[in-house]
């Protein structure tokens, strides 16, 4: 288990670093898809990289897990640790936060049939919590942690979405 006054102290560091030199902050995360055979997308972002795929079903080979999986794995991973950074902010220790996350599908909108849309039509997070703090303390660092989550805010907050396409050269 990694140390917990290593956490606190890295997020000391980081808080204190953000609010002396406001730029700081800011950047640009490049993240590179690039599909293979079939549904199989070799996915990179610096160093790391991963496969996303399909399921058989739909023609993928279930290479890796699905587009759906990363991005609910990204909602509920940023949960826990949004709750996480808001606990140590106020000195409380967690033992255990949990996040058991479900999404509402009409698998129509991928195919734009209908009104179906492709995004989800519910999203449902069921938190466990397991601390000594109070039920009220609690509550406001889970409201702290969700209001401060950068993947809540993706799919609740309307983004601009730019596309540039460049062709290859047909002979």
């Amino acid at each position: 288990m990694q140390d917990e006054s290593l956490i606190k102290a890295s997020l000391e560091r980081l808080e204190t670093a953000l609010a002396t030199r406001s730029s700081f902050g800011h950047d640009t995360t490049r993240t590179c898809a690039e599909l293979g055979d079939g549904f199989r997308t070799l996915c990179r972002e610096g160093e790391t990289e991963w496969v996303a795929d399909m399921p058989t079903g739909v023609g993928g080979t279930q290479a890796g897990p699905t587009p759906g999986v990363y991005g609910r794995t990204a909602l509920s991973s940023c949960i826990v640790m949004g709750i996480r950074i808001a606990a140590e902010r106020r000195g409380v220790r967690l033992r255990a936060v949990t996040a058991d996350l479900s999404m509402d599908w009409d698998s129509r909108g991928l195919f734009g049939m209908g009104d179906a849309s492709p995004g989800p039509s519910n999203i449902a997070v069921k938190l466990h919590l397991d601390s000594d703090a109070s039920e009220k303390e609690l509550n406001e660092i889970v409201a702290e942690g969700m209001r401060h989550s950068p993947w809540v805010i993706a799919l609740t907050q309307p983004h601009r979405v730019t596309t540039s396409v460049t062709l290859s050269a047909r002979t």
